[in-house]
């Protein structure tokens, strides 16, 4: 057990990898359509406005500092094609 803790100390990256993992494994047993096939292009638009924050936020963070303009504009854009796209 020591060793696993030793490893996860190391590497700060490899408990983030874990736990994604994890959470992927517990979301495919709850819902094992989530990866489907005919299911993968839903998903991936879903994902797609999360995974834009995350890059926009990356240097930031890496940086060593944060930068939380990323998200209430995420919301704004967000409030906008709603109020677009659904009238």
């Amino acid at each position: 057990m020591t060793r696993f803790l030793d490893f996860l100390q190391t590497r700060s990256w490899a408990f983030a990898g874990l736990l994604a993992a994890v959470l992927l494994v517990i979301n495919l047993i709850v819902s094992p359509s989530f990866l489907a096939p005919e299911r993968l292009p839903a998903t991936l638009a879903t994902l797609a406005p999360f995974v834009l924050v995350g890059f926009a936020a990356t240097p930031p963070i890496l940086s060593g500092g944060i930068d939380v303009s990323v998200g209430p504009l995420a919301t704004f854009i967000n409030c906008f094609f709603v109020a677009v796209l659904l009238p």
